[in-house]
């Protein structure tokens, strides 16, 4: 991690946590919002409210030391309270595989006991906002059929996504290794262990399929498959061509095997699936600093 020291309470901070107006200039932070002491986080010398102060806050709730009981309490809640046939089962397997305990990687973020299940409460957390402001589930584009979606659509994608993760991981600090006893994947799998306790709508499905965007294209198509290519999935409007000779059943079928199939159909359709892909980039990043 690349640090420079804060004029204002001589402490060491980083870029992105600081008033870095004058950094170029002096090589130092004229004041920080978060600095970095005994291995984590705390509270810098910045008094400023706003953006950057509810920044710093959450950079430092992730790191060891913060209220991981808070973040374990929020999840239950928020998973009991869509009141969904297989929640109580569900639950219980993520406390004994460890989720809450778990590290979110062995190295590249929220590699920290606990860092899953909080980076899985940000990513909910980000998603609900992404949908409070955008409505991705309401159509702005011709030919876009997105599908219902609701709350708790997104308390159930969002928490877990990374189900999959709950003891893949195993040491005492990062950099971890990888727990060679438990089954390889990554969304698929989470699917597949979500579906064993809960059934699971098709938006949902959607979601926590595409959430990886491109460095997921490994585990949606075979190699060497139309669609690993990378070639057209939907029709576009240039493509109209393509579809003379098929009657309007035909172009009706087509479309219907189509739909959700690709991680362009899904983001153009469900605008939701791309900015869960977003929220897990932010709440990746964040964990990063």
């Amino acid at each position: 991690m690349s640090c420079i020291e804060c004029s204002g309470c001589g402490g060491q901070t980083n870029t992105a946590l600081c008033d870095w107006v004058n950094c170029i200039e002096t090589g130092k932070a004229e004041k920080c919002y978060a600095r970095w002491e005994n291995e984590h986080w705390v509270k810098g010398c910045a008094e400023d409210k706003g953006f950057m102060r509810d920044f710093a806050d959450k950079i430092i709730r992730i790191k060891k030391g913060g209220k991981m009981s808070e973040v374990k309490e929020r999840i239950i809640e928020l998973l009991t309270d869509t009141k969904r046939q297989g929640i109580p089962p569900l639950l219980d397997y993520l406390i004994t595989e460890g989720f809450f305990e778990s590290p979110a990687s062995t190295r590249f973020h929220g590699s920290y006991p606990g860092g899953l299940a909080y980076h899985s409460l940000r990513v909910y957390e980000s998603l609900s906002t992404f949908c409070l402001k955008l409505e991705p589930g309401v159509a702005i584009a011709p030919g876009q059929k997105p599908l219902p979606l609701s709350p708790e659509n997104i308390i159930i994608a969002g928490l877990l996504h990374d189900v999959f993760k709950a003891g893949a991981y195993i040491g005492n600090e990062a950099p971890y290794k990888c727990n060679k006893e438990t089954p390889k994947g990554h969304a698929m799998l989470s699917i597949k262990i979500i579906k064993g306790f809960i059934e699971l709508e098709p938006i949902e499905e959607l979601i926590i399929r595409y959430h990886m965007g491109v460095w997921g294209l490994f585990e949606y198509y075979d190699k060497g498959s139309w669609e690993y290519k990378t070639q057209p999935e939907y029709y576009l409007r240039s493509q109209e061509k393509k579809k003379k000779g098929m009657t309007p059943d035909e172009k009706k079928a087509d479309q219907e095997a189509r739909y959700g199939k690709s991680m362009r159909n899904a983001y153009f359709h469900n605008p939701v699936c791309f900015w869960m892909h977003v929220a897990d980039m932010q709440a990746t990043a964040e964990e990063k600093i």
